[in-house]
């Protein structure tokens, strides 16, 4: 994609989903990573159904997108436009972003909201 001419690519399509929190060096490491499914976008949750149960609008999970670009070293950025408490972002393991903490249970997180 030419990123000069047509300008941001929009990561959209179906993201790798699982209802748990899974740290990025479990998949460096060739560790066991919990079922992934795949959801149709980032973002709520509300409704979807995994193992046959009904999500609701909290808790905590792990949204995972595999990006394959046709050039090596170029820069690109990401642009995140909302996430409504608190998450962590990891490009190729390594922590790029996070807002608030992103807990297991109301005591271990603290929301955040930052553009």
């Amino acid at each position: 994609m030419d990123f000069d001419r047509r300008g941001p690519a929009e990561l959209s399509g179906e993201y790798e989903f699982t209802g748990t929190s899974t740290e990025p060096r479990r998949f460096r490491c060739g560790l066991p990573a919990p079922p992934f499914r795949i959801h149709q976008r980032s973002g709520f949750w509300n409704g979807y159904r995994l193992n046959d149960s009904e999500l609701h609008g909290s808790g905590y999970a792990t949204y995972r997108l595999t990006v394959r670009l046709a050039a090596a070293g170029i820069h690109l950025g990401l642009k995140i436009l909302e996430v409504s408490t608190a998450y962590r972002l990891y490009v190729d393991g390594v922590e790029m972003a996070a807002v608030g903490a992103a807990g297991k249970d109301p005591q271990t997180s603290v929301p955040g909201n930052t553009p």
